[in-house]
């Protein structure tokens, strides 16, 4: 919440090897345009500022993409514009879930997700991402852990349907 931000986000590369030691440094607005990005590209030894607006609802194939964790996917926050309907709990080992359907649009493209959320803690532990017509194209699983009160990732696993690999990103 201080100076407009909801997250400040840092991720570093160490596989693939032709990837290792790049970095992102994000800084998320409650608005996109107070958001900030940077990327570290160490083959060049230096910090190149990220244009996030134009990278908002940015969509790789898998052609271009080894990952399925894209930038969009990383925010996890169910704010702004769009339809969002409670439709039930859910257990998942042993935890109980609120089911929340997000039903929204980014740059015209239809954006379509369920999020079990824990009323404990108001983190998001699955999404389900799914295509316009409803078709699953990816379960992203998260898991999570308190740092100085704050509730950061530990863990994310993303699961596509279509290519039925994952791509796991794990926070130390």
């Amino acid at each position: 919440g201080k100076r407009g931000l909801i997250s400040k986000i840092m991720l570093l590369t160490i596989s693939p090897l032709k990837l290792k030691g790049e970095g992102f440094l994000i800084w998320e607005g409650l608005e996109l345009k107070r958001s900030q990005g940077w990327l570290y590209l160490p083959e060049l030894r230096q910090v190149r500022r990220i244009n996030l607006i134009s990278h908002s609802g940015h969509q790789h194939d898998d052609s271009e993409s080894e990952s399925d964790l894209l930038f969009g996917d990383m925010a996890n926050v169910l704010t702004g514009p769009g339809e969002r309907l409670f439709v039930g709990e859910e257990m998942i080992q042993g935890e109980a879930f609120v089911v929340i359907e997000e039903d929204s649009r980014l740059d015209g493209v239809a954006i379509k997700r369920r999020h079990w959320v824990s009323p404990r803690n108001g983190t998001i532990h699955k999404i389900e991402h799914r295509s316009a017509e409803g078709d699953l194209l990816k379960t992203q699983w998260i898991e999570w852990q308190e740092v100085n009160g704050v509730w950061v990732w530990k863990r994310t696993e993303v699961h596509s349907s279509r290519s039925r690999h994952k791509t796991i990103v794990e926070l130390a």
